[in-house]
């Protein structure tokens, strides 16, 4: 039990993942797959000073983070977010950066990419000629970006997307596989990001005046401190009349205090306000 509780505060520390006992099979799966990435027999004291201690990329800690964070994701989904995204929010983006024709989205947490892919399709579907926009797509697990970076996906990623999707947007990459367009690479990029730590936002690494953010089935997984901090970080990183869209229920608005809440007919966004016109003498 006590290392149980070592290894879960550690996660805590690390992640801002919130171990319960639910999750116990979880976490003695990352202390296993860790310890296997060691190499050299590590006992939990000097496994738990590894992991504290190493930096990103190191092997151990990222067997140990991978085991951790959930993976499940497909093209467009929560379907109605989406549908809120192309229909109200893109239009009002675009109407309010007219002067400035830059758009700048971030997807926080994107895990193996679906998700930031379905935002660059949007883009390539309702941005006007001569528009600069880009997707910066994060997560704290490295092998799953690696995966969203290469951009291959079997049938399950496309789970309730239209074919006209995979036709428009993807190539054959043998059987049962589709690899993204070029045009959609051209989009994205993809970084490392650990959504607990403080180096966000910033515009050194993209985070900083943001104008679409999503940050979905992400907060969920968080200790109540890692939440109320990550949520107070993802806010700052938002220009003004900037979006955010969590997953819903996942927080209240009572999390995004200084954003306004707006209601679509199946979702729920955040938007940071405009700045007020100063009174007229």
């Amino acid at each position: 039990m006590a290392d149980h509780e070592a290894f879960a505060g550690l996660a805590a520390d690390l992640l801002g993942a919130d171990i319960g006992p639910g999750r116990a099979a979880d976490l003695d799966r990352a202390v296993r797959a860790a310890t296997r990435a060691a190499g050299d027999p590590l006992g939990p004291e000097a496994l738990a000073t590894r992991l504290r201690t190493a930096p990103p990329g190191d092997p151990v800690r990222r067997a140990f983070v991978e085991a951790l964070t959930i993976s499940e994701t497909h093209f467009f989904r929560l379907q109605g977010q989406f549908d809120a995204l192309a229909e109200r929010v893109f239009p009002a983006l675009l109407a309010g950066r007219a002067t400035t024709t830059h758009l700048r989205l971030w997807s926080a947490g994107c895990s193996t990419g679906e998700e930031a892919w379905s935002l660059a399709i949007l883009l390539e579907r309702l941005l006007p000629t001569g528009w600069d926009a880009s997707v910066l797509a994060t997560d704290v697990d490295e092998a799953a970006l690696e995966r969203a970076e290469r951009g291959i996906y079997g049938a399950r990623s496309f789970r309730g997307v239209p074919d006209w999707v995979r036709a428009r947007w993807f190539t054959a990459a043998g059987p049962g596989r589709w690899e993204v367009a070029p045009p959609l690479r051209r989009r994205v990029r993809f970084a490392v990001l650990n959504l607990v730590a403080d180096d966000y936002p910033s515009s050194g690494n993209g985070t900083g005046a943001v104008d679409l953010l999503l940050c979905r089935n992400v907060l969920m997984y968080l200790t109540p401190g890692a939440r109320a901090a990550v949520a107070v970080r993802l806010a700052r990183s938002l220009a003004p009349g900037g979006w955010l869209a969590v997953a819903p229920a996942e927080v209240s608005s009572a999390d995004f205090p200084d954003l306004a809440v707006r209601q679509f007919p199946l979702a729920i966004l955040h938007q940071r306000p405009e700045p007020a016109a100063p009174d007229l003498p």
